[in-house]
């Protein structure tokens, strides 16, 4: 009876061009590299704490794929321009073409509103940033 075969996986190579430091994108940072500890082998690149590493940076980089903060127009340009894969993990504003990974928006405007709610909260307000997409979706 033939041996089972095991299947090695190749290395990928993956940089995480956002800043490191804020606390919300710590917790994005530790779920990456759940993921890729659980599905590797990876090799992860990033800059230093309190530095984000752009896009713009990771042009005549080696690497099979990016997850970016793409807010702004020349993010979002620099990132199409790779050529690898580029998953975004910002929702300021629509990247056509570019994968979004995201909250689901309108529930946590729910959950925000749920939550003042049972606290017995009747006239509440809530600020959003004009032309930002999650602000309006969480309306």
């Amino acid at each position: 009876m033939a041996k089972p075969r095991s299947r090695q996986r190749r290395l990928r190579r993956v940089g995480l061009a956002y800043q490191l430091g804020p606390p919300y994108l710590e917790q994005i940072t530790h779920g990456i590299l759940r993921y890729a500890q659980e599905n590797g082998p990876w090799e992860i690149v990033s800059s230093p704490e309190g530095a984000d590493l752009s896009t713009d940076s990771l042009a005549t980089w080696d690497g099979d794929g990016v997850i970016a903060m793409l807010e702004t127009g020349s993010q979002i340009a620099s990132a199409r321009a790779l050529s690898r894969p580029v998953v975004n993990l910002a929702t300021s504003q629509g990247t056509p073409g570019i994968v979004t990974v995201s909250g689901d928006q309108k529930k946590i405007g729910h959950l925000a509103a749920n939550h003042l709610l049972a606290k017995n909260f009747r006239r509440f307000g809530y600020y959003g940033l004009k032309n930002i997409r999650y602000s309006a979706e969480r309306l």
